[in-house]
């Protein structure tokens, strides 16, 4: 249990009136402690459990909403928090617990140990010992490389030092330190890597605010700053911006000048943008990512803006409604002449006002631009806000393609909304949705395909995400009684050779022993596909089974 004695003495003293019965105390403990604590103090006793059972439940959820809203494991959302191992590994990391992470959850099988930012938390924690503990996995070559970023990043040098730094990652070391402000590692890796320094760790101090890193750069180390004035402009640091001005080479004060203009725009800071004309910048520009309508009407009345379609189409892409509505209206433009390139701008950012703004004069558009919304499959994340975008048009105009990307992205709401107004017909969409949630390793939409009829075959199994996924489609181990999401599934989807051929492929040793172990099929193209693998572990495996 974590010390939580002064804070606790605290609540105590100032909470006298609230505190009757031991139960208050009960409740102000698990309000204190973290994830980790409030699993351990619920089940210290019956008495505990009883009162906590529910809240727990809650906390879990909140937890894991938090997990996706920070990406703390990956980018894209994560589902799979009814895996009883993947859920308690996330909260251990997170609660900086790894300590208590048992030996059997430090297996291949757990994919949360594979994942990149775990990786990187551990270099950043110093966490030596947990480090070590993965190392005999023999995860992926980036493992050793995360975990140097995350050390670079909280300047444990005692973890670098531990470590083999290769010259080739050495860079990206070195940015990680001026992006963690860590000016004594930066100086450290300096010292054994002096040619590493690149363009872009001025364009980080500066990103930033680190003013000592930037000078020790630009003074000590004679780094070029000319690609980190946007980012000293974005943050209004007029101070920033005049100070690398003056050490900026003459042939490329106007390139320094152009990217300081853009991020005075985008930040909205005129005294910023004052500078830049001020200087002398007098080349022609477009590309207006404003969003503040006072930088805006001082551009146009200076005539350095000229109101037209590039620019109405610029100040759509950063959605500030009021930013385009006053370009609009100077620009002469007929709405309906350009209505569906700045209404396909407006979609692919985002931009829900302008969306709206747009839809409601009722103009002629195609419908492929609805597309623009699911550009990238993450933008459905179930916590995004696409979703609600996508209900200012009508569902029976939506591509079907959307469907397919929400069920990779795991938006449940997306699906349901479709198949809700009957959208959701064609067999090929349905098996497109199946085999997309199990390659984007979303149980649950799975679960909802199968419980709305969907079919699976063969090719569904194929591409799985996670281990985990094969087990419920298979129902190996009897899977499905014990994860924690209820279907009433009884079937068991089909398998064939190409999940052993998949899994050598990308050198998925825990998908190549589950499919082999539980009776999955293979012949002489498995066996072909091993001999000219590159991953020992596979081969090592394979020739256990090919011995006997």
């Amino acid at each position: 249990m974590e010390k939580i004695d002064k804070v606790f003495l605290w609540r105590i003293h100032y909470s006298k009136k609230y505190i009757n019965t031991m139960e208050d105390v009960y409740h102000i403990i698990f309000e204190l402690v973290s994830m980790t604590g409030k699993r351990a103090f619920a089940c210290v006793s019956n008495v505990t459990y009883t009162l906590f059972k529910d809240k727990l439940s809650i906390a879990e959820l909140e937890f894991q909403k938090m997990i996706n809203r920070t990406n703390f494991v990956t980018n894209l959302y994560y589902s799979g928090f009814y895996d009883t191992m993947h859920k308690r590994t996330i909260e251990l990391v997170y609660d900086n617990c790894t300590h208590l992470i048992p030996d059997s959850y430090i297996v291949l099988e757990n994919e949360i140990l594979d994942k990149h930012k775990i990786h990187e938390r551990l270099g950043k924690n110093g966490d030596l010992k947990m480090i070590v503990r993965l190392s005999k996995l023999r995860f992926t070559s980036t493992f050793a490389e995360y975990v140097m970023r995350g050390a670079a990043k909280a300047g444990n040098i005692d973890i670098l030092e531990k470590m083999n730094i290769d010259k080739s990652v050495s860079s990206d070391l070195i940015i990680y330190a001026v992006n963690g402000n860590q000016i004594k590692t930066l100086k450290w890796l300096l010292e054994k890597f002096p040619h590493s320094i690149s363009l872009s760790a001025v364009r980080y101090a500066v990103k930033k605010n680190n003013v000592e890193m930037m000078e020790f750069l630009v003074l000590e180390k004679n780094c070029n700053p000319t690609y980190a004035g946007y980012h000293a402009a974005y943050n209004g640091r007029r101070d920033i911006v005049k100070f690398m001005f003056d050490y900026v080479p003459d042939g490329y004060k106007m390139r320094f000048l152009g990217d300081v203009r853009s991020g005075g725009i985008s930040g909205g800071h005129l005294d910023v943008v004052e500078f830049v004309f001020d200087h002398g910048y007098s080349h022609p520009f477009n590309h207006v990512p404003c969003t503040d309508i006072n930088v805006l009407r001082w551009l146009v009345s200076k005539k350095y803006v000229i109101c037209n379609q590039k620019v109405l189409e610029s100040v759509t892409s950063y959605g500030n409604l009021e930013c385009f509505e006053y370009v609009l209206n100077l620009s002469g433009l007929v709405l309906d002449d350009v209505f569906q390139q700045i209404l396909k701008i407006a979609v692919r950012g985002c931009c829900k006002n302008i969306v709206k703004f747009l839809l409601d004069r009722e103009c002629l558009y195609d419908k492929d631009i609805i597309l623009g919304a699911v550009d990238s499959y993450n933008q459905l994340r179930p916590d995004g806000n696409a979703f609600s975008m996508l209900k200012l048009f009508k569902v029976t105009e939506w591509p079907k393609r959307v469907f397919q990307d929400a069920a990779r992205s795991g938006n449940l709401n997306v699906l349901q909304y479709g198949y809700d107004n009957n959208c959701i017909n064609d067999q090929e969409i349905k098996r497109g949705i199946m085999n997309v949630s199990v390659a984007g390793g979303h149980l649950h939409v799975i679960i909802w395909a199968r419980s709305c009829g969907y079919e699976w075959d063969s090719t569904t199994i194929v591409n799985a995400a996670d281990v985990n996924i094969i087990k419920w489609l298979r129902n190996i181990d009897n899977y499905r009684a014990k994860c924690r999401l209820v279907s009433s599934e009884t079937k068991i989807c089909p398998w064939d050779e190409r999940v052993c051929l998949n899994a050598i492929r990308y050198g998925k040793l825990p998908f190549l022993k589950l499919a082999i172990e539980n009776g999955c099929e293979y012949g002489d193209a498995t066996l072909e596909a091993v001999r000219v693998c590159k991953y020992n572990s596979i081969k090592e495996y394979m020739a256990t089974k090919i011995s006997r």
